[in-house]
């Protein structure tokens, strides 16, 4: 069992394949806009691999090579079939679907602010002596209690 972060996996033998095609999904889900580059580094810290040799591997972000950790440096070269997967690609899923829920309803949520603030006409007025911003309708300041411009709605123009 091993430790990581808050959570204790079981590592899982995997296959090259599956980790590569994780490692497109991911890749296709950053491409796309779906997740952002924090999301895609943490996603990719999850696919560093081991063999049961004790190497450790990894896909490199950009090229889509495979690396492996050779005296603290990663080394270009081709991993055995059967890797160690510590995080189980299932939860390398579940993460990408949590996240592609979570920019969804944040997207829901600009638009809805958006809509919101397009139709909210209400006009502002600043008071003249300490500069507070007051509805439109305000009579008086109430920072200050200075009497606004604004007509009151008895007033009349005097004939």
């Amino acid at each position: 069992m091993e430790n990581l972060g808050n959570m204790e996996v079981e590592p899982k033998p995997v296959t090259r394949e599956t980790v590569m095609h994780v490692f497109e999904t991911i890749r296709y889900s950053f491409d796309s806009g779906e997740i952002d580059e924090k999301a895609y580094e943490f996603a990719m810290r999850c696919l560093v691999v081991g063999d049961v040799e004790g190497n450790h591997w990894t896909i490199g972000t950009e090229t889509g090579s495979w690396y492996r950790k050779e005296n603290d440096k990663w080394v270009r070269d081709d991993p055995p079939d059967v890797l160690i997967m510590a995080v189980p690609v299932e939860d390398i899923e579940s993460l990408e679907k949590k996240v592609h829920a979570i920019r969804e309803q944040v997207t829901e949520d600009v638009v809805n602010i958006a809509e919101t603030d397009a139709g909210d006409e209400t006009v502002k007025l600043t008071c003249e002596k300490c500069g507070t911003s007051l509805d439109a309708e305000a009579r008086f300041c109430l920072e200050c209690g200075t009497k606004t411009n604004r007509p009151e709605s008895g007033d009349s123009t005097p004939l």
